[in-house]
């Protein structure tokens, strides 16, 4: 049996055993006591004129009855159960109201078989408890409710239940009221649309050990953190947990300085499907780590949506054990986290900083997982290596529309070699931006088995792979590609834009390898410098080396289509002054060669410039535009097409022949004139 299953198998005899212990010691209690019906039970320290139940080991009240302790009383009581026979007892009321006022207790049940159970404590009071505390403990006892409200009020219990096996049940914590589990704590454990509610700056529930949405065969519970409150748990959080027919839980993180923190790992989606966490209007998630559809648990959904929205996961975060798994982030929403993984095999272990991966299963496949980033200010940051389909296939990732993702290192494709669809992962950018980049220079994106469709919007990297032949595909389709080194190989030619979109090739210097071949489509631009390595090249758009300067090297040959530009700025005469195109195969020369002065230079007799080297040449430029010179200096460009050099001269001065030509002709002219006037 899997480590996990013997962990998960042991907590849950523990829980069953407790369980057993508490009904066992409850029901000698019980045997002894009476259950109240239609009366008030008051404690009040102020007026004295309190009205009291008898001192009993195990307080019961069954139907349509009140506990009330007010003005600093102090009550104590092993039990007390509320709603004890069912169908036949509910509707009670416990109330503990103001400073000073506490109930002590090893046990509560807020409706224990009953229904519409009420419990208020508000103003400073306190409740504290040291064992099970139950708000709905059997089927039928639904629709309870417990409100802890106001600065000083307190539920401090043990293990913690909001809908036991009942259902309907609600927990509100408002203004600056706090709650403490000090076990385990569960909004459904067994039990459908329960509602827990924290909301307020200043309100705490604070669990000190595991924290579930969502347990056994509970569904469609809801935890909700609004308006600066904060829920805090001390180890694990699960949403559907223990059972696959536990299903569609939910929490949502709402409101400026709203805060869901797990001290370890939170796994939306453990066992059961369709859960969703929802992150909105500045509220924050703390883990971990994340595991967002554990073993067969597909479905689940993450929204991240409004500025400064935020989940911030120190270390790996999982999408996708199982399959349809689905992030959003949006309108300014965030992640940061560290190793992702979109898609992956089950048994990975979680390690410090380990990879955050999309796709990946646990008796599942880990495939048709999804991620979207869109929207200005929208970003999933990551500190480590970003995995688009680590194991399973058509796992995706979707930049769009001012959206950010940055890791250091990221991968397209599965590991698996043996899945058929090896192209089906893919990470599409349009209009987005994409940076896989780190301090040491050796950040990478990769298409390993999938798919990179650029169509516009900005990607930086330090290095870009293809490598994998027909199964890594690169679609350069328009936008800004900035990359400090390249190794394709992938048996197609390297295509810079579709023709139709602008497309920027950016190269920060070192060796760009193309395998197949470089092609510079219509309204596509290569710029930067650094060393292409490929057979041929082909230029239909714009060439123009550096950042003011740069040089451009080819070991191949580079044909320039009669349609392109070639653009050169010079800013000097030293060598790094003015860009260069080195090319060590054939250079067919075409289109038009564009040449401008930069950095101030204005040029000077005899300087000379060496444009191109080349093995060998042939063909010429269409059109030459070459920038005016200041008076008496032109351009020479007699060794363009052999040396590949143009250079400044003076203007030369008129020679004697040509002074006596000019001299003759005035001459001419002024007795013509004499002529005319007799």
């Amino acid at each position: 049996m899997p480590l996990e299953a013997v962990i998960r198998r042991t907590k849950l005899l523990a829980l069953a055993a407790a369980l057993c212990l508490a009904v066992t010691l409850a029901n000698s209690y019980r045997a002894q006591a009476q259950s109240y019906d239609h009366q008030t039970f008051i404690y009040d320290a102020v007026t004295k004129s309190q009205i009291d139940p008898p001192v009993e080991a195990c307080l019961q009240i069954g139907i349509d009855s009140a506990l009330i302790i007010t003005n600093a009383a102090s009550v104590s009581h092993s039990e007390l159960i509320l709603a004890f026979n069912a169908n036949t007892s509910g509707s009670n009321r416990l109330f503990v109201t103001g400073p000073g006022s506490v109930l002590n207790l090893g046990g509560l049940y807020v409706g224990e078989n009953g229904a519409n159970n009420n419990l208020l404590i508000n103003a400073g009071g306190k409740l504290v408890a040291s064992g099970f505390c139950h708000l709905g403990y059997f089927s039928g006892s639904t629709n309870n409710s417990a409100l802890i409200t106001g600065a000083g009020s307190v539920w401090s219990n043990g293990v913690f239940f909001v809908g036991g096996q009942g259902s309907g049940n609600k927990l509100t914590v408002a203004d600056q009221a706090h709650v403490f589990a000090n076990d385990k704590a569960y909004v459904g454990a067994g039990s459908s649309q329960n509602n827990a509610l924290a909301t307020g700056t200043g309100s705490f529930w604070t669990n000190s050990q595991n924290f579930t949405v969502g347990a056994y065969d509970g569904s469609a519970n809801l935890l909700t953190v609004s308006n600066g409150a904060w829920v805090a748990v001390g180890e694990n959080a699960f949403l559907s947990s223990e059972s696959s027919i536990s299903t569609s839980n939910n929490l949502i993180v709402t409101g400026a300085g709203s805060l869901f923190s797990v001290g370890n790992t939170f796994v939306p989606g453990d066992k059961g499907p369709s859960n969703t966490v929802s992150i909105l209007d500045g509220g924050k998630v703390i883990s971990r780590f994340t595991v967002i559809g554990m073993s067969n648990s597909s479905g689940n959904a993450l929204v991240v949506s409004g500025t400064g929205s935020l989940w911030s996961n120190t270390q790996s975060f999982i999408v996708g054990y199982a399959n349809n798994n689905r992030i959003t982030l949006t309108n300014g929403g965030q992640i940061i986290s560290g190793n992702v993984i979109l898609g992956d095999e089950q048994h990975r272990s979680l390690t410090p900083q380990g990879p955050v991966v999309a796709g990946s299963y646990d008796d599942g496949d880990g495939s048709f997982n999804s991620a979207l980033v869109t929207g200005s200010g929208s970003a999933w940051i990551s500190t480590g290596t970003f995995h688009v389909g680590y194991w399973g296939v058509s796992n995706s990732l979707t930049i769009r529309d001012g959206g950010t993702v940055a890791a250091t290192n990221i991968t397209v494709g599965t590991i698996n070699y043996f899945w058929a669809v090896t192209q089906s992962n893919r990470l599409t950018i349009t209009g987005g931006s994409l940076f896989a980049t780190n301090t040491a220079g050796n950040g990478t994106l990769e298409a390993r088995r999938g798919s990179i469709t650029f169509n516009s919007g900005t990607v930086a990297v330090n290095r870009l792979i293809v490598t994998n032949g027909a199964s890594s595909l690169m679609n350069f389709n328009g936008g800004l590609l900035r990359s400090g080194g390249s190794t394709v190989s992938n048996g197609i030619t390297f295509t810079v834009g579709d023709g139709v979109q602008s497309a920027t090739l950016d190269l920060l210097g070192g060796t760009h390898s193309f395998a197949n071949g470089l092609k510079l489509n219509t309204n596509s631009s290569l710029i930067g410098s650094g060393d292409i390595i490929a057979s041929s090249a082909t230029n239909f758009g714009i060439i123009a080396p550096g950042h003011s300067p740069g040089t451009l090297s080819f070991s191949g040959s580079l044909t320039l289509n009669d349609s392109s530009l070639l653009s050169m700025e010079i800013g000097g005469t030293a060598t790094n002054d003015y860009d260069r195109v080195w090319v060590g195969g054939l250079l067919r020369i075409g289109g038009l060669l564009d040449v401008t002065l930069t950095n101030g230079y204005t040029g000077n007799a005899g300087d000379t410039f060496d444009l191109f080297n080349f093995g060998t040449l042939t063909g010429t430029f269409s059109q030459t535009n070459l920038p005016a010179l200041a008076g008496g200096l032109q351009w020479n460009t007699s060794q363009l097409y052999t040396l590949g050099d143009i250079s400044i001269m003076s203007v030369p001065e008129p020679g004697a022949g040509v002074l006596l030509a000019l001299g003759m002709a005035a001459l001419a002219r002024r007795r013509k004139t004499n002529r005319q006037r007799h």
